[in-house]
């Protein structure tokens, strides 16, 4: 994320802990014209409307009501390599702005057996092993905070196939 000036002219683009960093300043408004400022996705001007600007603090907070925790599970013999194990995800893709804030992978028989490359569109965010077997949890979570555009799919190709059982990831999206 990062914070804009509202002002077309003005050009002011800084990070989203700016503010937090900066004291000097009077919180979330432009220094250089004295305009309030906006969130927005990373390098793009689509605003991040649902997002909190938190004066006590100078941070951004995500939206409220928190995000989800999202799962796929999927059969060996399925994903071979180049398949995409988020193509019939229902949350792949959303019509608002999100952000993944990490992922997880876990299965097949073995730790490490497996390899995906996760996308945002067409950018690649992550390459990820399975970090053990089964479903993943809190220890196979890798924080990715990724910012995904409205109406853009996540993808995750795969890589290395797993060897014999279910591949399963985990995203925790905001």
């Amino acid at each position: 994320m990062q914070l804009v000036c509202v002002n077309p002219t003005c050009g002011f683009r800084v990070g989203e802990r700016y503010f937090a960093e900066k004291e000097r300043f009077h919180r979330f408004v432009c220094p250089v014209c004295n305009a309030p400022v906006k969130v927005v996705a990373d390098d793009t001007d689509d605003e991040l409307a649902d997002c909190v600007l938190d004066r006590a603090t100078g941070l951004v907070k995500p939206p409220p009501g928190g995000g989800a925790l999202m799962q796929v599970s999927i059969a060996a013999a399925t994903a071979a390599v180049n398949y995409d194990i988020l193509s019939s995800a229902i949350f792949r893709t959303d019509g608002r702005p999100r952000r993944i804030v990490a992922a997880g992978l876990a299965g097949s028989a073995a730790a490490l057996d497996t390899i995906i490359r996760l996308m945002v569109g067409s950018n690649q965010v992550a390459t990820m092993y399975n970090t053990s077997t089964g479903a993943p949890n809190r220890d196979d979570m890798f924080r990715v905070g990724e910012t995904v555009p409205a109406n853009t799919p996540i993808h995750a190709y795969v890589v290395d196939a797993p060897s014999t059982n279910p591949i399963n990831m985990a995203l925790d999206l905001v």
